[in-house]
């Protein structure tokens, strides 16, 4: 019989279950995906009860019925071919400090500098990696701890970016080095959003709302400035939250 059970963010770790639906922050970001292992993840990501609590989300609905042990389902995974893969620490945590640095060039002079040639070198060594492994896991939240959520989710959607161009364009090293570099700084322009937006606890009002869509004008401005021209880069990080019906911002793009 499923056994479904609203529990409490600091009652998380009481129990063995999974995510019944995706946990999405009011910006729309994902905080906890739908069919994760709740245990597994309070490992991983040891700060998201207060990550979850920062954005007004108190309780998570868990599916408690899942009865496969830990046992069993490392089991499961040590049987899949190819192996799963973890991104090299180093190579992880060198990019995501060059986001971060990125991040503190554009609030101090608004452009990223040479920080924009740095991430680019950062990029093609991602797409390398993905490259030889395209299995390599993309959850970093080990990475670094979720107070810097924003520059590992840099990571994260660089290295799904590049995953993605790799399928549509097998062999185009040069197509998939760039869309990576866009994810990678899909994001800069929340730089420019003030902070109390950025970072405000719970749902945002319709005119924070408001200013938090602008990132994705703030990017495009910031990556053109700094002397970024590749039409593709440009283009992730301006429509990244475009949708197919054209109901996405900032333009309203249809297919």
């Amino acid at each position: 019989m499923r056994i479904l059970k609203d529990v409490d963010v600091d009652e998380l770790h009481l129990f063995r279950g999974r995510v019944l639906e995706d946990v999405i922050s009011s910006t729309g970001s994902l905080l906890l995906p739908k069919g994760s292992e709740i245990h597994a993840v309070l490992e991983s990501v040891p700060g998201i009860t207060r990550t979850l609590k920062r954005w007004g989300i108190y309780s998570v609905m868990l599916d408690v019925s899942f009865d496969l042990s830990e046992e069993d389902f490392n089991k499961i995974i040590e049987n899949i071919q190819p192996k799963i893969r973890v991104l090299e620490a180093a190579l992880a945590h060198k990019t995501i400090s060059q986001v971060d640095e990125v991040y503190r060039r554009i609030s101090e002079n608004g452009s990223l500098g040479e920080g924009a040639a740095m991430l680019a070198k950062q990029a093609a060594l991602l797409t390398e990696e993905v490259s030889r492994a395209p299995q390599i896991l993309l959850c970093l939240g080990r990475v670094r701890e979720s107070d810097e959520y924003t520059f590992v989710h840099s990571l994260n959607v660089g290295l799904l970016c590049g995953y993605l161009a790799a399928r549509l364009k097998p062999g185009d090293r040069e197509f998939a080095s760039a869309m990576t570099y866009g994810g990678l700084l899909h994001d800069l322009g929340k730089a420019r959003v003030p902070q109390h937006v950025l970072n405000k606890p719970g749902r945002l009002t319709e005119e924070e709302y408001e200013i938090m869509k602008s990132h994705s004008i703030y990017g495009d401005e910031i990556a053109r400035s700094s002397g970024i021209s590749d039409v593709r880069v440009l283009s992730v990080i301006r429509n990244h939250h475009e949708r197919w019906g054209g109901h996405g911002y900032p333009d309203g793009l249809q297919k």
